[in-house]
């Protein structure tokens, strides 16, 4: 139903189902079709809002081009979307030798992890540490007492994988079993 058309050309600001257009000045109707004057579009501005919102974005965009209500991080030079952990690796009472990294996750191929979060504990004194592939240490929890545990509070954008299809492994300083998770998610 077109809105009421006020005497000026404009249409009633009260009416039920009106957007304003500041590029016209004037309230249009917010479902698609022409409007009864027949000069107007009738854009439907609400689902155009909420495609651009919705839609995942690319890191890099401008601040021209990430919606007002997307959650966004600025890197220092542009703004990347915020990342959330989509996927918990979970570890009950995982033995492990120290300098002998256990594998812990595999991407989906073609995939790399995003470390975002870790809550940790090893049952001996000692610190757990995340690799990238075999040998490659990205992440130490640092030194905890016995069965104490660290969680890893916030972590920004997190540590991204260095290659596609990498495995994420744990190793130890000290040999023991380690529990807890492992927020990550894949892009």
């Amino acid at each position: 139903m077109a809105a009421p058309q006020q005497s000026d050309g404009n249409y009633d600001p009260i009416a039920g189902g009106q957007v304003y257009d500041n590029t016209n000045h004037k309230y249009r109707a917010a479902q698609a079709g022409s409007v009864s004057s027949g000069t107007d579009s009738g854009t439907d501005y609400a689902a155009t809002l909420v495609e651009h919102v919705t839609k995942a974005g690319s890191d890099g965009q401008t601040a021209a081009n990430v919606g007002m209500m997307a959650v966004g991080k600025y890197n220092g030079a542009t703004i990347d979307r915020e990342r959330i952990i989509s996927k918990f690796i979970q570890f009950k009472a995982v033995a492990v030798t120290a300098g002998t990294p256990v594998d812990s996750y595999t991407p989906t191929t073609g995939k790399k992890f995003r470390i975002l979060g870790y809550d940790l504990g090893l049952s001996v004194a000692g610190a757990i540490l995340l690799e990238d592939t075999t040998g490659t240490e990205v992440l130490r929890t640092g030194t905890m007492a016995a069965s104490t545990g660290k969680s890893s509070g916030p972590m920004g954008e997190g540590i991204l994988s260095s290659a596609a299809n990498n495995h994420l492994f744990i190793d130890v300083t000290a040999s023991g079993t380690v529990n807890g998770w492992i927020g990550i998610c894949e892009e």
